[in-house]
């Protein structure tokens, strides 16, 4: 039986933190990534690690696996596992979807997580303090799709699907953070995604704050469905 083996770690900076992680299979490292953004703390910096790779794991690793998880932040580890207090204001609601997140993932696999010392953590850590670069590697792949490239296309040529157009629409505060962002770094901060039809698969937010600031077109992520 396969065991995943996987590392987290958040590194802070005031203009723009660093939130990584990597897995891997036995000896073999499966997948790296790192996520750029602008967080309040160190700790919240953690804890939006863990929860990106915990996302990681419900969408690519087969239910029932064995999972382990290690990060060198106790604190963060044991917050997210309700162990003790949540943190402020600002870092209420990351520590809630974690926790949420975190029991989900209990039931699904067999899961343990885990604080280890950081000298044993250094490919996680090397990878959060990676230089901000813009990159396809800035969000996580749609689930059961692969990715096929990028193309230039018209923003009036994606097809946006009805349970986004008339369901429940972005948060004002959530778009209001990624506009200012636009505003601020001149590109969005989440890739558009297509399928192979130009159907928007994510990135919603980010097709409303080019469509407000009249852009024709923008380069999207192109993926195909698994059949």
């Amino acid at each position: 039986m396969t065991i995943y083996e996987c590392y987290f770690d958040g590194s802070y900076k005031p203009q723009m933190s660093g939130c990584a992680f990597h897995v891997q299979a036995g000896s073999q490292n499966i997948h790296e990534y790192v996520h750029h953004e602008r967080l309040a703390t160190p700790q919240l910096a953690e804890m939006r690690a863990l929860y990106l790779l915990m996302q990681y794991i419900q969408r690519n690793i087969e239910p029932g696996s064995t999972v382990r998880i290690y990060g060198d932040a106790g604190d963060v580890i044991r917050k997210a596992e309700g162990l003790t207090k949540r943190s402020g204001k600002s870092g209420k609601t990351t520590v809630a979807k974690t926790r949420k997140l975190l029991k989900r993932l209990h039931n699904d696999y067999v899961l343990t997580l885990q604080r280890i010392p950081k000298k044993e953590n250094r490919v996680a850590h090397k990878l959060s303090r990676k230089k901000y670069v813009p990159s396809a590697n800035m969000v996580s792949s749609p689930k059961n799709h692969t990715f096929k490239g990028k193309k230039t296309i018209a923003l009036n040529d994606i097809i946006i699907p009805n349970h986004m157009k008339y369901g429940k629409q972005p948060k004002v505060q959530k778009y209001q953070s990624r506009l200012k962002f636009y505003q601020e770094f001149g590109y969005v901060q989440k890739t558009i995604q297509i399928n192979t039809n130009n159907i928007l698969l994510d990135g919603y937010i980010s097709y409303l704050i080019l469509k407000r600031d009249g852009i024709s077109e923008c380069t999207a992520e192109v993926w195909s469905y698994n059949n």
